[in-house]
């Protein structure tokens, strides 16, 4: 998908060069969801998956609601100035499910590897199989490219049993951070 105001670039549903991935089995139209390129205006959707998806973590801690929020936000910002420093030409795109703003999906495709750098959804839209279509799709995308899959997982978090269920396999494990590769 491209917009009026960024030039075309990779996306799940179709990339420059490449065939959209209409007409195959893991196709966007087959997607439970709709993807859109990510906007500066994005922001306060992006703080809010980020403290959604990382609330419970912070269930023990003596904050007020107000206090947990502004920390939480404090660290979306951060990792999304990661992100941008160690992933400068990364797709990042916002997934939404009739027209609403469900969650995110941002990866980076490199000669040797794809790597899903996040996907986070809104505690709404988990186990309605909108994570395991858009990994259905980013597999198809490097299979056909023949490079792996790449991501980084915590050890503990859920979402690894999808990552394993879907085909992944351990390539390190630090006991914090598990990575996560899929061919």
């Amino acid at each position: 998908m491209t917009s009026s105001r960024q030039p075309p670039r990779a996306s799940l549903s179709q990339a420059p060069g490449e065939p959209s991935l209409a007409g195959r089995e893991q196709n966007a139209d087959a997607l439970p969801c709709k993807l859109r390129p990510e906007t500066p205006d994005d922001r306060d959707l992006l703080i809010m998956l980020y403290v959604d998806n990382r609330w419970q973590e912070l269930a023990a801690l003596p904050w007020d609601e107000a206090q947990k929020t502004a920390f939480l936000s404090q660290q979306c910002r951060a990792q999304e100035a990661h992100y941008r420093q160690a992933y400068p030409t990364a797709v990042r795109e916002i997934i939404e499910v009739e027209g609403t703003a469900a969650g995110r999906v941002c990866w980076q495709a490199a000669s040797d590897e794809n790597r899903l750098i996040d996907l986070r959804l809104l505690a709404t839209y988990r186990g309605r199989g909108i994570g395991s279509a858009l990994l259905r799709a980013l597999q198809a995308r490097s299979q056909q490219q023949a490079v792996p899959l790449c991501l980084s997982v915590a050890c503990d978090n859920p979402a690894r049993q999808l990552y394993q269920r879907l085909g992944f396999v351990v390539s390190a494990d630090d006991s914090l951070y598990c990575q996560m590769e899929y061919r």
